[in-house]
């Protein structure tokens, strides 16, 4: 296993108790997911 795959693994499993940090969390996950939908192929 890749390290960044180890990491990603890693950060997935922690627990998110305040509902700030989820809401965090899906923001960040749904900007990035947006980022790279519009970014050309192989960026």
């Amino acid at each position: 296993m890749a390290l960044t795959a180890q990491v990603k693994d890693e950060l997935a499993r922690v627990p998110l108790e305040k509902v700030s940090a989820r809401k965090a969390e899906i923001a960040a996950t749904l900007r990035f997911a947006g980022d790279c939908t519009s970014c050309p192929a192989g960026s």
